[in-house]
């Protein structure tokens, strides 16, 4: 266990993040608890750097450490961010939109006094705007099919959950 645990290091600081991985995929109930902490944290890390962001979440969400890792909530922000990455354009289903934005005010949250919140914040913008514009050409869709009751209800939500929506019209006075 112990040369696994040594290749799995040396390959992720080679940056051979697939070899890592295989490296780390031993139970981590074999590793003493500080070893099976920083294996699952790397492993973490091999998938957000090979860009799959989805199984970088659920590792990065599934290895929140009670130790100094924890401290600075690099798990929990990095899981958000990973669902960040994974959020698609507009015209799709935004499950993935809906999920980072709980884990990033998850994140600000736990850490208030983290100098990472700004940074969470304008992430949270980001997904949020990217929401109303949904909003919005799901209005605009029924507008243009002349269905103006549906049009109508889905205007007044967004004027309800974004009042400072840039594409209120500004009355002329």
């Amino acid at each position: 266990m112990e040369t696994k645990y040594q290749a799995a290091l040396e390959y992720y600081n080679a940056k051979d993040y697939t070899r890592a991985s295989n490296c780390s995929t031993s139970s981590p109930a074999s590793y003493e608890h500080q070893q099976a902490e920083d294996l699952n944290y790397y492993y973490s890390y091999c998938y957000y750097y090979q860009r799959d962001y989805t199984l970088a979440s659920y590792y990065f969400k599934r290895s929140i450490p009670i130790s100094r890792v924890c401290e600075s909530g690099r798990s929990i922000v990095y899981g958000a961010y990973c669902n960040y990455q994974n959020s698609p354009e507009y015209s799709l289903d935004q499950s993935s939109t809906y999920e980072a934005i709980k884990d990033l005010q998850l994140f600000i949250n736990i850490f208030p006094n983290s100098k990472r919140v700004s940074e969470c914040n304008d992430l949270i913008d980001d997904l949020r705007a990217k929401l109303e514009y949904k909003d919005y050409r799901i209005a605009r869709l029924y507008f243009r099919m002349g269905d103006y009751n549906a049009a109508i209800t889905c205007y007044n939500n967004i004027l309800k959950d974004y009042p400072e929506t840039p594409h209120r019209r500004r009355s002329c006075s």
